[in-house]
This record gives structure tokens, C-alpha cells and sequence, in this order.
């Protein structure tokens, strides 16, 4: 890899030494003979590595790291240090060094093999950066389609930590609850998400108080209307389901639920419906039976019968007939009238 170094010492004859070998290597060469110039050749000149001397006057080589440290911390270093001063090496190396070569530089080529560690170390971290890039995209890629996938759906869906507290919401949660994300992320979920019993108007207990104190299997809840922030009132199915890591520990909740409302009205309606055609038809049955008994074979029947000559009725006793025959006859228009009605009803029943 070809670099361009920036050497900085004190020693014109070192920085001759070093930056004729470095030349030879191919990689370009800064030269800077205080600590003050390197840092002012780093400024303006952005070198890949520096080649430091630590034992300078005024501005010296740990200067040169703190200035290093703090405006571009991912830039390089190589410290030179006399052998006697080991104590410098590990102040430099824990001031950001990465690396390090003793005084006199005997041979030249112990250069050559501390950049070459140098360009391991930097092809190790550009690997890493690389990965972490493609990670943090893929990461992101699937959190949006995750985003796509739950914004997209028909159910709602909210999920909570494990104090029941709101961490996301989906669009058919905000418009069944009629609060935003932001107005009640961090608030616990039960001051919004209250539902009751649709049979006994009842309040419920709530369905995610029970995954998070215990139930580990799905907690499913039927029956119940949530009733939303302006009053709406929704029929709804629900599954609840604590969230655990991978060490089994409770982290969280998520709840699903679907709107059945209208599904419900429609049942509710065609139950209604199969009352009446039940109706229709028991009526029906005893219409047609009461009308047997008032026909010809029946009431009406016999009452014509007594009208006949040759019973020789008193007047009186004909009135009576004629009142028999007018109360059947009313019945019998009743009858008729529940005929049609039990002929509906099973017509409807047949139907569906």
C-alpha cells in the first residue's frame, strides 16, 4: 500500500535517513522539524500516517498525539522513543499510538515492518467498517420492510416493554385508539386500551397485564369492544403475547387485534334473522293446524252443519251459531294471516 507519511523530528539528518528510505518503499514523504510544523503539515496536507519523534522541544510528540486524539483520532501514528525511555512508550501508546520503534533505528527495514503492521491494523478496521456499513443497511433494510409489512396489515399492533409501556404503534392501532405514536409512546398502554365485555358491559382486565405477569403462551381475548379516544365503540378480536430474549428473560409484549365490527353486526343481524324464521315456521305449524280445526272438518264445519233445516234450531239458538260462525271466521282471517307469516319465515329459513 502506498502512503503518504508525514516525519516529524527535531534531527534533519534522521528525517534525511528515514525519508529517503521511505522513498524507496514507493510512499510519498512530508518532512516537518518541530511538533508545531507537523501539526500544522496535519491540518492542511491530511497525511495517511505520522511518523513521530516524542523528545522535542516546545511542541512535542505527545502534543502532536493530543492534537492528533482530538481532531482526527483515526489517523495513525508511529512514536520513536529512545531505549531508555520505556515509560514514554507506554504514555504514548495510551495517548493513541499504534505503534512504536526504539532509537537508534538499527536496521532501517524495523520501518518497513511497523508501517506493514500499520497497514494490517488499517485493513483490518477498514473490514470491519465495511461489514459494519453492510450490517447496519441490511439492519435497516429489513427494519423497513418489518415497517412496511405492520404499517400495511389490517390488524393493529402495538408492542410494549415490560412494564407495559407504548413502544410502537401501527397505523390501524391510531385510528382504532385515535392517539398517535407520539402522544402516548412511554405511557402505559392501559390508560388507552380499554375494552369491555361485549355480552356483560363489563370492564375487562387487561389482556396485556396477563402476558406480562406470567403467561407465556398466547393470551386470546373474543368478545370485547375497545372504546376509542372520541367514544367509537369496535368489536374486536385480540392475541396477546409476551416477548422474551434469548437468555428467557421478559423483555416485552405485542398485541394484535382486528376490527370485527362489522362482522359482528352481520352475524348479530342473520342471528335476528334465524329467531324470526324459527318463529315463522313454529307459527306457521300452529296456524295450519288451528286452521284444520276451524275448517270444514273443524268449528266452521259443525256450526254450518247446525244451521242446516232440518236441525229445527230456535231463533236463539241460530244467533249463537251465527256468532260461532262469525268468531270462526275471524279466526280464520287471523289464520290466514299467520299462514303468510310462517311461509316467510320458511322460505327465509330455506334461504340461507
Amino acid at each position: 500500500m502506498q502512503m503518504n507519511i508525514l516525519l516529524i523530528d527535531d534531527s534533519s539528518a534522521i528525517l534525511t535517513l528515514i525519508g529517503d528510505y521511505l522513498k524507496k518503499l514507493g510512499h510519498g514523504v512530508l518532512v516537518a522539524n518541530s511538533g508545531s510544523d507537523g501539526i500544522t503539515m496535519i491540518e492542511h496536507d491530511f497525511p495517511d500516517l505520522v511518523i513521530t519523534d516524542l523528545s522535542m522541544p516546545e511542541v512535542d510528540g505527545f502534543e502532536v498525539l493530543e492534537f492528533i486524539y482530538n481532531d482526527n483520532p483515526d489517523l495513525p501514528v508511529i512514536v520513536m522513543s529512545a531505549l531508555d525511555n520505556p515509560n514514554d512508550i507506554i504514555r504514548a501508546l495510551r495517548a493513541g499510538a499504534w505503534d512504536y520503534v526504539i532509537k537508534p533505528i538499527e536496521p532501517l527495514d524495523i520501518i518497513e515492518f511497523t508501517i506493514e503492521r500499520v497497514e494490517k491494523k488499517l485493513e483490518l478496521i477498514r473490514k470491519n467498517l465495511e461489514y459494519k456499513n453492510n450490517l447496519e443497511q441490511m439492519v435497516e433494510e429489513r427494519t423497513n420492510f418489518l415497517n412496511i409489512v405492520l404499517n400495511s396489515i389490517g390488524d393493529g399492533v402495538i408492542s410494549t416493554n415490560k412494564l407495559g409501556d407504548v413502544l410502537y404503534m401501527n397505523p390501524e392501532a391510531v385510528r382504532l385508539l385515535g392517539y398517535s405514536l407520539e402522544e402516548i409512546e412511554g405511557h402505559n398502554l392501559n390508560r388507552y386500551f380499554k375494552i369491555f365485555n361485549s355480552k356483560t358491559s363489563k370492564e375487562e382486565v387487561s389482556i396485556i397485564n396477563k402476558v406480562l405477569n406470567g403467561f407465556k403462551e398466547p393470551v386470546r381475548l373474543n368478545n370485547i369492544v375497545l372504546v376509542g379516544r372520541k367514544g367509537d365503540m369496535f368489536q374486536l378480536s385480540s392475541v396477546a403475547t409476551a416477548l422474551f430474549s434469548e437468555d428467557g428473560t421478559l423483555i416485552g409484549s405485542v398485541l394484535v387485534f382486528r376490527d370485527i365490527t362489522d362482522e359482528y353486526e352481520l352475524q348479530e343481524s342473520l342471528n335476528h334473522k334465524n329467531k324470526m324464521n324459527s318463529m315463522g315456521v313454529l307459527v306457521g305449524g300452529v296456524a295450519h293446524d288451528f286452521n284444520n280445526m276451524l275448517m270444514l272438518s273443524g268449528i266452521m264445519g259443525c256450526a254450518q252443519l247446525l244451521k242446516a233445516p232440518k236441525r229445527s234450531l230456535t231463533d236463539d239458538n241460530l244467533k249463537f251459531v251465527d256468532m260461532i260462525l262469525k268468531s270462526s271466521k275471524q279466526g280464520a282471517d287471523l289464520v290466514k294471516k299467520l299462514l303468510i307469516f310462517g311461509h316467510k319465515g320458511k322460505t327465509m329459513l330455506l334461504f340461507f
